[in-house]
Order: structure tokens, then sequence, then C-alpha cells
């Protein structure tokens, strides 16, 4: 009786720690995932710091507003896409794959 009560305690124990390891796992998945989100709205500012720039510049030449209107919208979607593929992919490392992925089209639009 000792004997079975003995290795039940260790079974569970090894579960316990199987279950601490996958937990400091996906810990250390979601920090990189994190630091990606950090580094790419680090980018974002720096390319809207740019924008900013290129408005300024409107003012002092009017013949370039259309070329910087496109470059700020090609900018925006590019945003808005990276944004979308590392909250799916956090997302994905959160709920585990599968429940969260989704695929993305051809003009980027996620399904």
């Amino acid at each position: 009786m000792i004997f079975c009560k003995t290795k039940l305690i260790a079974s569970m124990n090894e579960k316990i720690e199987s279950v601490h390891e996958n937990i400091f796992s996906g810990t250390k998945n979601i920090d990189s995932r994190l630091k990606m989100i950090f580094l790419v709205l680090e980018k974002i500012f720096f390319i809207l710091e740019t924008i900013l720039f290129g408005i300024e510049n409107i003012f002092s030449a009017p013949e370039k507003i259309v070329f910087v209107v496109e470059k700020i919208v090609f900018v925006v979607e590019k945003i808005f896409l990276v944004t979308e593929i590392i909250l799916f992919e956090t997302k994905d490392d959160l709920y585990g794959a599968g429940q969260g992925s989704r695929r993305i089209r051809a003009d980027h639009r996620l399904v």
C-alpha cells in the first residue's frame, strides 16, 4: 500500500515537473515574441517619423503630394500586415498551434 502511494506521488511529481517545463518554455517563446513586437513597434515609430518628415517636405514641394501619400498608404498597409502576422503567431504560442492560426491570402488579408 505504501509502495503504491509512493509510486503515485512520484508519477504526480513527474507530471507537475513536465507542466512546469512546458510553462517555462512557453514563456520563453512569448518573451521572444514580445521582443519581436517591440522591435517592430520601434521600426513603426521610425517609419512614422520619416512620414512626418515627408509631410513637412510636402509644403515645400506641392508636386510631391501624391507620391508621399502613396508611400504613406503602402507603409501603413505593411505595418498592419506585419502586426497581424506577429499577433497571430503569438496567439498560436499562447493557445497552441491550429486554434489561432489563419492563412494569409495573396492580397495580404487573413482568411
